[in-house]
């Protein structure tokens, strides 16, 4: 799209109008791109420059300004619309949020409007370790069970998942602590630990090692793995 003026002209003809969300996460090239895709009036931005989490990867919370500049040079005017109603955190949350942003220079001055009620005090906890993190979050929960009669199923941890080292992800300690705890849990939008395949071996070889009762699935899951070369015919009848 770069150096292919022919190319460019195709996306010119294909789309009339172009909408780019989560702009401030947009790299470089990824700007560079939508100069050479869009039409004069035709482009559409959207975006919090307070959400800016993938810098690592090119991304700027300069992003919006840069934008502007670049119309400026053109003379193209620019419609900017601040959005400033609030539809999904409590006013709490919001304002411990602002707060932790205003030492920020370089983002756009903005008061966000709640248009939820004031909701529970935020807490914040300081844990020296995933693991300290983990037990201290199933202890909340176990507590709320108990004291407040708060049904397991009202009650759901967020993760945004990151690798963390070579510790694995932050989800992974609370599922440990939630199965050792018995505490009843899904995992939407990823995989539990005990799905994996590595730990489903494992299962399997810790089930046939029991040995109270014949068990096929452990059995045949098991016998080959780590990889023994048998055909699978000569394994299962």
């Amino acid at each position: 799209v770069l150096s292919d003026e022919r190319l460019a002209k195709q996306f010119h003809e294909r789309y009339t109008h172009v909408v780019v969300d989560e702009y401030q996460d947009n790299s470089q090239m990824q700007a560079l791109m939508l100069k050479r895709i869009v039409k004069r009036g035709c482009l559409t931005v959207v975006g919090d420059d307070d959400q800016c989490i993938y810098e690592f990867r090119g991304a700027s919370p300069g992003n919006f300004d840069r934008l502007k500049e670049e119309f400026a040079k053109k003379n193209i005017a620019v419609q900017e619309e601040v959005l400033i109603d609030n539809h999904r955190s409590s006013k709490n949350v919001l304002t411990v949020a602002s707060a932790f942003l205003e030492g920020d220079k370089r983002r756009h001055p903005k008061t966000l409007r709640p248009t939820k009620p004031e909701g529970p005090p935020v807490e914040v906890w300081e844990c020296s370790s995933q693991t300290q993190q983990a037990k201290q979050i199933v202890a909340g929960m176990i507590k709320r069970h108990e004291d407040d009669q708060i049904r397991w199923k009202e009650m759901a941890a967020l993760f945004r998942c990151l690798k963390m080292g070579g510790n694995g992800s932050l989800t992974t300690h609370l599922q440990k602590e939630l199965a050792e705890k018995k505490v009843p849990f899904v995992v939407v939008g990823g995989k539990s630990i005990f799905e994996r395949a590595s730990v489903r071996d494992l299962v399997a070889y810790l089930q046939l090692s029991i040995r109270r009762s014949p068990n096929d699935e452990a059995f045949t899951r098991s016998i080959n793995q780590p990889p023994r070369r048998l055909p699978k015919d000569k394994v299962i009848p």
